[in-house]
C-alpha cells in the first residue's frame, strides 16, 4: 500500500494538481509557492491522491462548478436566442417557444426554491 492510499488515482492526481496550483497562482498571497516547481507539483499530487483514497471527491466539486458554468451559458444563450427572434411581431406559438427555451434553460442554471443537496 502506498503512502497515500491504496490506489493510484492518476487522472485526479494531475487535473487536481493543476487546479490548486492554477488557484494558487491566482492570488498574491500564496503565487510565492510556485516558485518549488517540482517539489510543489509531488507534494500537490500526493495530497490530491490522498484525497481521492479517503473518499473527498476534490474532482467532483470542479465538475459541479463547470457543469454549473454550461447551465449559466446556456440560460444566456436561450435568453439572446430569445431576444433575437422577438425583434417582430411574434405568434403566440412563437412566444410559447421562446418561453419553455428559457424556462428550461433557467430551471437547470437556477436554485431557487431547490434544495441544495437535491440534484
Amino acid at each position: 500500500m502506498a503512502l497515500s492510499g491504496k490506489y493510484d488515482f492518476k487522472g485526479i492526481k494531475k487535473v487536481g494538481s493543476a487546479g490548486i496550483r492554477a488557484a494558487l497562482a491566482t492570488s498574491p498571497y500564496t503565487s510565492w509557492l510556485l516558485r518549488f516547481g517540482f517539489l510543489l507539483d509531488l507534494g500537490l499530487e500526493f495530497a490530491t491522491n490522498w484525497l481521492a483514497n479517503n473518499g473527498l471527491g476534490i474532482l467532483n466539486i470542479g465538475a459541479y462548478f463547470v457543469n454549473g458554468k454550461l447551465d449559466t451559458n446556456a440560460l444566456s444563450n436561450a435568453i439572446e436566442a430569445g431576444i433575437i427572434k422577438a425583434q417582430g411581431p411574434l405568434t403566440p406559438e412563437q412566444i410559447k417557444e421562446i418561453d419553455d427555451a428559457v424556462i428550461k434553460a433557467a430551471d437547470k442554471a437556477l436554485a431557487y426554491g431547490k434544495l441544495v443537496n437535491k440534484p
